[in-house]
């Protein structure tokens, strides 16, 4: 419900939906993460009345690959054999332990190039590639149309890619109906090749009880890319990087993180990727150095404001930030305080143009923190 208060209380409507002063971007992350297809922007909404019209003819995709609820991200065999030791009891830090143990020297190589080639390469996409108008994220976003046969109606879950302009603009990518099973058109796989978006930096799905389609959907066809699963869930994955941890697991985990919040220890809370990239590098400096470079790209993703962005780049501690918001009353709704992504995402629709100025060109971002590691 406070999500639903804030949004109305942000830019009026015609403004959201108008050009690069508009906070679409937002708006349109709100909805994703809600899961709602309300306030869907023009060219969002053309593509779901595409996909209802496919709908109406007799050419309906085939059906794809059963699911599979247990997929695995990056590295299907490390990240196999964490969820199999999870699954037997283990601790994080003894699968940690196991894991480096026995696939160390591949794990460290992998994972600076998930960390820093894939971010590189999609920057330089962004900036020099056929496209430098469009992102290197692309978000899928759930929707729901209807099959109508005689009398009886159905409703299947479908899909919607998009990619953001530098304005912040979305960027339709196509769509398709996903039915109970894996499948994408040939126009989609298409559109995302010609958009050179094929190994896309970023690729951000619901997180919800839908999360396993679109996360292996995404591997299937995207096998080098990233998967962003929530707004908080930056938090974690970086603490146990290579498990598909079960959905309690992970949920008692976010409790945690709520509940510091909630106490204001906001240095706990706000400290869980920086601490987890330290650890890393004790154990290969090169490894922490990747992680930290790979930090404030996630943070940008959510348009924080510029002076905690600021702060995330430079490494000062936000927690005096975070208290002069408080302090300033910008998150009365007290829903928000269990989040502190959220917390920090939505303090720019509240907050004076002279305090933050919200994030909306990733080249900017980029080019900092290109500056922060050139000079490291």
């Amino acid at each position: 419900m406070a999500e639903k208060k804030i949004s109305a209380k942000s830019e009026p409507r015609s403004r959201r939906r108008g050009g690069p002063e508009t906070d679409s971007l937002v708006q349109i992350l709100l909805n994703s993460y809600k899961g709602s297809d309300a306030g869907l922007p023009p060219e969002l909404e053309t593509l779901k009345e595409e996909l209802q019209g496919e709908l109406d003819s007799p050419r309906l995709l085939n059906p794809g690959k059963p699911l599979d609820h247990h997929s695995m991200g990056l590295f299907p065999q490390i990240e196999k054999e964490a969820y199999r030791l999870s699954r037997s009891g283990k601790t994080d830090t003894e699968i940690h332990d196991s894991i480096l143990s026995r696939h160390g020297t591949r794990v460290t190589r992998e994972f600076i190039e998930a960390a820093v080639g894939k971010l590189q390469s999609g920057a330089d996409l962004w900036s020099e590639g056929p496209v430098p108008e469009t992102l290197p994220i692309l978000f899928i976003k759930p929707i729901k149309v209807r099959k109508q046969d005689g009398g009886r109606v159905t409703e299947l879950l479908a899909a919607l890619a998009f990619s953001f302009d530098k304005k912040g603009v979305p960027v339709s990518l196509g769509g398709w109906i996903a039915g109970n099973a894996i499948e994408i058109p040939k126009s989609v796989f298409t559109s995302l090749r010609v958009r050179g978006l094929m190994d896309a930096a970023f690729i951000a799905v619901p997180p919800d009880d839908t999360e396993p389609f679109w996360s292996d959907a995404a591997q299937r066809f995207f096998p080098q890319a990233t998967i962003i699963q929530d707004l908080s869930a930056v938090f974690y994955p970086l603490t146990f990087p290579f498990a598909k941890i079960s959905k309690a697991r992970f949920t008692k985990e976010r409790h945690r993180i709520a509940s510091a919040v909630t106490e204001e220890d906001w240095g706990e809370a706000s400290g869980t990727l920086n601490t987890a990239a330290a650890d890393w590098g004790q154990v290969n400096p090169a490894l922490g150095a990747a992680l930290h470079f790979a930090i404030p790209v996630l943070l940008s993703l959510f348009s924080l404001p510029a002076p905690i962005r600021r702060a995330v780049l430079q490494g000062i501690d936000m927690h005096p930030i975070a208290d002069e918001m408080i302090a300033q009353e910008k998150f009365r709704q007290t829903g928000l305080r269990a989040d502190p992504m959220k917390r920090l995402y939505f303090a720019q629709l509240h907050s004076e143009p002279d305090w933050a100025k919200p994030v909306t060109r990733f080249s900017q971002v980029l080019r900092e923190i290109g500056k922060l590691s050139k000079a490291s």
